[in-house]
């Protein structure tokens, strides 16, 4: 009696313990609460599978501390849609839904993906559009009015539809720039005719604002397009939407960058023709001079602009009633980036153009004369490099002089024309019998812009 007397009072004394250790254990787990029907939430829209069929989503959002469970309570068995016949929902079986000719509507559990957090149903022959309904149970309870847009097509084929409308209007453009005579560069090169429409003629060469304004006239117009064919195939809606506001902004930004950059360039000459060209690193040098401002606003059309699209075509085809509005930081970085470009456009002021270079060889010792026209050529610090083409492509300073008599030069020290002798020593005398000599040219001013050209 005594020693089980002791063992009694040790199971009092540990009891407490065990008691409190097991309350710490589960007061924070989450009680299995059943859950009330209107705790359920419908997808916002629904897209086609096959033959008709949608597979429409059911989600819990429990209340806290609660464990989500479609199958704690009263399961349910009916979907009843509005003005028509509640449909019963029994197990899929492996030919899913039971389809009718003409269709009639159908539904069942998709068991196999269903889960404590989601309820899969098919349906079959739903009228499409935005549809209300409740989800019965067997106690008789029933979840509170959910809506889903049935969408006619699929996501993706619209998306497609919407990209190849794109597709076909750069198409046509294309064919435009086809159907007639074009201007002949100066340089002789002859770009993609795509590529013409960012040709900035008088200096040969590719200009950033012309492509940052088709860049961001194709993202606006193919983000428009999926918001028309989305309204249309999706919600059923043929009609003109409105133009978003993000587009407009993002139109009044590039168009301004461009009318501005023609303005600069009317008052001050604009940038020097750099590379004989055009060639692609027109787009982030002025005058060959690599321009960290034209950097920045190539950089930034490439990355905002496919970005602005990817959002635009995120959008749910089936809810969207306009393009997702852009941040004001997105649209302050832009109107950075083009002030920037202008800016840099006007404290760089002109740069040397030159649009013609013929050659003589005479005299003795022979001297090679090369008479050169352009635009905008400041005397004052000029350089003259020649390579061969042929030979090593390799600039070469020139020991040239500039003759006085075939120069064009005005009170300001600025050339239209120019005529330089230089040493004929070591140069071919001879042009091939094309007429070409095989030589590159170059004008560089004090500031490093230069101008080239190949005869």
């Amino acid at each position: 009696m005594h020693r089980g007397g002791g063992r009694n009072g040790v199971i009092l004394l540990l009891q407490p313990i065990a008691l409190f250790l097991c309350h710490n254990a589960f007061a924070g787990a989450p009680q299995n609460t059943t859950l009330a029907p209107q705790d359920v939430v419908a997808a916002a829209s629904v897209y086609p599978l096959d033959q008709g069929e949608y597979r429409l989503t059911l989600y819990r959002a429990p209340p806290a501390g609660a464990i989500p469970t479609f199958t704690t309570g009263s399961y349910p068995v009916r979907l009843s849609f509005i003005g028509q016949p509640a449909l019963v929902l029994p197990a899929c079986g492996k030919a899913g839904v039971a389809r009718a000719n003409p269709p009639a509507p159908a539904a069942c559990l998709d068991a196999s993906d269903t889960s404590d957090l989601t309820l899969e149903i098919l349906l079959t022959g739903i009228a499409t559009g935005t549809q209300s309904f409740t989800l019965d149970y067997a106690d008789g309870s029933a979840t509170n009015m959910l809506t889903t847009m049935f969408a006619p097509h699929g996501a993706g084929m619209i998306r497609l539809a919407a990209g190849v409308a794109t597709v076909i209007l750069l198409v046509v453009v294309l064919l435009l720039l086809a159907s007639g005579p074009l201007p002949q560069l100066a340089t002789g090169r002859k770009p993609l005719r795509l590529l013409r429409l960012i040709i900035d003629n008088p200096t040969c060469t590719y200009s950033l604002s012309k492509l940052q304004l088709y860049v961001w006239l194709v993202a606006g117009a193919s983000a428009y397009l999926y918001l028309f064919t989305a309204k249309w195939l999706a919600q059923g809606n043929l009609s003109l939407p409105d133009v978003p506001e993000s587009i407009l902004t993002l139109a009044g930004i590039s168009i301004t960058t461009s009318v501005a950059a023609i303005g600069v360039t009317g008052a001050n000459g604009g940038k020097g023709s750099g590379q004989f060209g055009p060639t692609g690193a027109d787009l982030i040098t002025s005058g060959g001079d690599v321009a960290p401002e034209r950097v920045q606003q190539l950089l930034w059309t490439l990355i905002a602009a496919p970005a602005f699209l990817v959002v635009a075509y995120a959008s749910d085809p089936a809810t969207m009633s306009s393009i997702h509005d852009l941040p004001n930081a997105f649209l302050g970085l832009m109107g950075i980036s083009s002030a920037g470009y202008v800016g840099g456009k006007i404290a760089r002021g002109s740069g040397p153009k030159v649009n013609g270079v013929v050659a003589v060889v005479a005299g003795n010792p022979p001297y090679m004369t090369l008479t050169v026209t352009g635009s905008d050529i400041q005397v004052a610090g000029l350089t003259f490099m020649l390579a061969d083409m042929i030979r090593d492509k390799q600039d070469h300073q020139l020991p040239a002089t500039i003759l006085a008599d075939g120069s064009t030069i005005n009170s300001t020290g600025v050339a239209t024309k120019l005529a330089l002798a230089i040493p004929a020593a070591g140069l071919r005398q001879v042009p091939s019998p094309d007429g070409s000599w095989g030589y590159r040219f170059a004008l560089v001013a004090e500031d490093g812009e230069r101008a080239e050209w190949e005869f």
